[in-house]
């Protein structure tokens, strides 16, 4: 009952302030726009108001964690407090496993991910005397992969540097297989049934999108997509679940979530968008990109 009770406890820490909170656990965010004054005031504003609340309930920060990170190049980098307390200023910031920076760009997270994966695959390469294509790929996939697949819709990288540096960690596990000796990165992949990590990033750009449109996520789809009248009659070619692409000029929306599945999205087939069932879309997936689209 404990993290019920505590999550019941602070339920209320936003009421009443002008910008929204989100809360994980004992692990609470605020955003804020700070263009002007105005919108500085109301952040410090709010920032008096949690003060009070936790006055009041007696639940106090643990201000030594508290950090704020100013995003943005025209940033005006104000200073905030926290019960009359400085907030720590931070360039980088791990949140909830994931190293956010202040330029939106996860070179750090992809370098940590890089290392930790080859650190286990050393592990197994020391630990298990057989080599057998069996062993290895399961442990792989269990041990292994998740840490390159964890919330990596937050933090795929697009730099050609970040992807072929996390495609060297499955590179190096195919290499260790028995099977494999001698074969090529490609024919390895063939032989252990995988896709690069690439596709399977792509892959899952495509399942979350199906899963926010048919609103198996608890994510409100407007906050994210712009969905194109497809009754239009300019409207002729694509599925029915089509999406706007925005034109955006730098990288950091560009290839945000929102905007760099769009494309691969609207190439869909109307079959395969129709579907209500996750696994039967996980299905038609795997066959359009491995028969369609031609994806390794």
């Amino acid at each position: 009952m404990g993290p019920l009770l505590f999550i019941i406890f602070i339920n209320d820490l936003d009421v009443g302030l002008a910008h929204k909170i989100f809360k994980f656990a004992d692990d609470s965010k605020m955003m804020a726009r700070v263009n002007s004054n105005k919108e500085i005031n109301d952040l410090r504003m709010d920032l008096v108001k949690i003060s009070d609340w936790t006055d009041r309930w007696q639940m106090d920060l643990n201000l030594d964690k508290c950090k704020v990170m100013h995003l943005g190049s025209h940033n005006a980098r104000r200073i905030y407090k926290l019960n009359d307390v400085k907030v720590a200023e931070v360039k980088e910031e791990k949140d909830l496993g994931v190293i956010m920076t202040e330029d939106l760009k996860f070179h750090k997270q992809v370098s940590e991910v890089a290392k930790k994966c080859n650190q286990l695959l050393g592990l197994i390469y020391r630990t298990f005397i057989s080599k057998r294509k069996d062993i290895i790929i399961r442990l792989y996939k269990s041990i292994v992969r998740p840490y390159m697949d964890y919330c990596i819709q937050a933090w795929r990288p697009h730099y050609i540097k970040d992807i072929t540096v996390l495609e060297r960690v499955q590179k190096r596990a195919t290499r260790m297989i028995e099977e494999c000796k001698g074969m090529d990165y490609l024919h390895r992949l063939e032989i252990c049934k995988l896709t690069t990590l690439e596709t399977r990033r792509l892959r899952a750009d495509l399942l979350e999108v199906f899963k926010i449109l048919k609103g198996k996520e608890g994510i409100d789809k407007d906050l994210l997509f712009q969905m194109i009248d497809t009754s239009d009659k300019m409207v002729t070619r694509g599925h029915s679940l089509k999406l706007y692409q925005k034109q955006i000029g730098t990288d950091v929306g560009k290839f945000s979530f929102s905007n760099r599945v769009v494309h691969e999205w609207n190439l869909l087939t109307e079959e395969m968008v129709q579907v209500n069932c996750v696994d039967a879309f996980k299905g038609r997936l795997d066959n359009y990109l491995k028969h369609v689209r031609g994806f390794k």
